[in-house]
């Protein structure tokens, strides 16, 4: 009688492919939501890349003034003015000069030094006599010290070299 029974019989070994039907609704909402993750990532990356880049366009502009041009203090002031429009709203910073826009400034330094520097940047800047190459290198290295500390936030979309070549 056991010599007469037949060995049990296996079902066939499932197949991998063709997959679950619902692998493939999963797959494309996995996928959509990669694309989403990766469409938000560039969209952050621009947005950081565009709040740095009139920082950056106003360092390397810094980096180009000299110190000892007769007209440093002005074109020190004038390039701080135009950096303080992009963090800053317009109307406050526009009609600023002499002793308000030094103090601006000093408010919005991140130490208190740069507040003597600045009024005399102020003070110098229609003065026909050259600065000391000290007092000159202490306003550069304070307006790069200011330009460094702007908050991480932009009111306008141009660059400063785009203002540079409408002036």
């Amino acid at each position: 009688m056991l010599a007469q029974m037949k060995d049990i019989q296996l079902p066939p070994e499932v197949s991998a492919w063709p997959p679950a039907p619902w692998v493939w609704p999963a797959l494309a909402i996995l996928l959509g939501i990669l694309a989403l993750g990766f469409w938000r990532w560039r969209k952050y990356r621009a947005e950081k890349q565009a709040l740095l880049k009139p920082r950056a366009e106003a360092l390397a502009l810094l980096a180009q003034l000299s110190p000892t041009e007769p007209g440093f203090a002005l074109a020190l002031s004038a390039l701080l003015k135009r950096v303080a429009m992009r963090y800053y709203p317009r109307e406050q910073i526009a009609s600023l000069t002499g002793h308000a826009w030094a103090e601006f400034l000093a408010t919005q330094h991140p130490t208190p030094q740069g507040s003597d520097v600045f009024q005399q940047m102020a003070q110098a800047a229609y003065r026909q006599a050259p600065l000391a190459a000290v007092d000159a290198e202490a306003m550069k290295q304070q307006a790069q010290l200011w330009i460094a500390s702007l908050p991480h936030k932009s009111s306008a979309a141009d660059t400063i070299s785009g203002e540079l070549k409408a002036c």
